[in-house]
């Protein structure tokens, strides 16, 4: 029965596991890809695919061997890689034979929302607040910048003297892992 398999000819299979991922923007994900030897004797298989996603890259490691094998298919997206689903068609080629599998990548991309309160918002100089800013959503880690009068903090719970009398503008902003941001701000008044 060996020698008639051998006899046969070279034919494979491709497929990968699994079918589909989801990833966050400027994140990547990983699949297998399985090349497996259906008949004949073993011959070069190379991969490649199509439907990438705009703005990422997709790559296989390694992109060719001998049947039976398996290769690592990641696709890498970036900040500008538009969120949605996408259909890549995971191409395997060899002794002028062409075999397929499919592979769905959701990309999604989860906006900040930030907020900002301060104990107190008025007061006598020289006033102390306490500042605590908060953000809902977007893809961590998370940076603040929280601005005050001239100075600036890159925390998230601030906590600044204010020395001078006058109306400070505070704004917070919260940006995410892969660039999306969110302001807000709010008044101190200062006597």
């Amino acid at each position: 029965w060996d020698s008639f398999f051998e006899n046969d000819p070279f034919d494979f299979s491709v497929s990968a596991s699994p079918s589909s991922g989801i990833v966050v923007q400027a994140r990547e994900i990983n699949a297998s890809v399985n090349v497996g030897l259906v008949s004949g004797s073993s011959q070069n298989v190379s991969l490649t695919q199509t439907g990438c996603p705009t703005g990422a890259s997709c790559f296989f490691t390694p992109s060719s061997g001998n049947p039976t094998f398996t290769s690592t298919f990641m696709v890498a997206t970036s900040s500008s890689t538009p969120a949605g689903s996408y259909l890549i068609t995971v191409n395997g080629t060899g002794a002028g034979l062409s075999r397929t599998a499919a592979y769905n990548v959701t990309v999604t991309d989860s906006l900040p929302l930030a907020s900002l309160t301060a104990a107190p918002t008025s007061g006598i100089a020289p006033l102390t607040v306490n500042f605590t800013g908060g953000v809902a959503g977007g893809d961590a880690p998370i940076t603040y910048l929280c601005f005050k009068d001239g100075s600036n903090s890159g925390q998230q719970n601030p906590q600044h003297t204010f020395i001078s009398a006058g109306a400070y503008n505070i704004s917070f902003t919260a940006t995410d892992f892969d660039g999306d941001s969110s302001s807000t701000s709010i008044i101190i008044t200062v006597n």
